[in-house]
């Protein structure tokens, strides 16, 4: 979908997505880039798809590891849409939605908790991510502790609209939480 979202921009032909993960992406005027291993997004009315056609049976087929983490990169997404510049009541409608189909009702919860013997959905999900064998940390994907000076530092040049305004000390603990995979809590 980035690749013909890129092309879009250039080129301005129709595009018809057919999405096989959970992401989102498909309907967002969102294109992320990577240029000389630098990744920047922007966003152009122009990468919007014309069609987006929707087939549940082709996530049945989905690796394991690839439906858990594009799932929680849609539930990522539709938080983020709840504090987005140019949000709408009608986007906030729809990622909340969004949240509630992919994680989140209150019954939902408790049935999630007990189909996966945990006190509370959360813990059973982060169990459970960690029984897929998904890469969970920075480390596992390839950052390395030196690295992490140099991502505060691009995080603060290129700040995306968060609730909170960040800053370096904050950044800098959460990115070693994840660099080793520890649950990240709100400070």
């Amino acid at each position: 979908m980035g690749l013909s979202k890129a092309l879009a921009l250039r080129t301005d032909l129709p595009q018809i997505m057919l999405p096989t993960t959970y992401a989102g992406s498909e309907i967002t005027p969102v294109l992320g880039e990577t240029r000389d291993g630098m990744k920047s997004t922007q966003s152009s009315p122009h990468v919007l798809a014309e069609t987006v056609m929707y087939d549940p049976e082709l996530t049945l087929s989905l690796p394991k590891m690839v439906t858990a983490t594009s799932g929680m990169n849609a539930i990522a997404h539709a938080v983020e849409a709840l504090y987005a510049p140019g949000a709408s009541p009608l986007v906030a409608l729809m990622a909340e939605e969004g949240i509630r189909v992919m994680a989140a009702a209150p019954e939902a919860m408790a049935r999630v908790a007990r189909a996966l013997g945990a006190a509370n959905a959360a813990t059973g999900l982060w169990n459970l991510e960690r029984s897929l064998d998904t890469p969970r940390s920075l480390r596992e994907i390839g950052m390395s502790e030196a690295g992490l000076d140099r991502a505060v530092e691009l995080l603060l040049q290129s700040a995306y609209p968060n609730p909170r305004k960040p800053d370096a000390d904050s950044l800098r603990r959460l990115l070693e939480r994840a660099q080793m995979s520890e649950p990240s809590e709100y400070d």
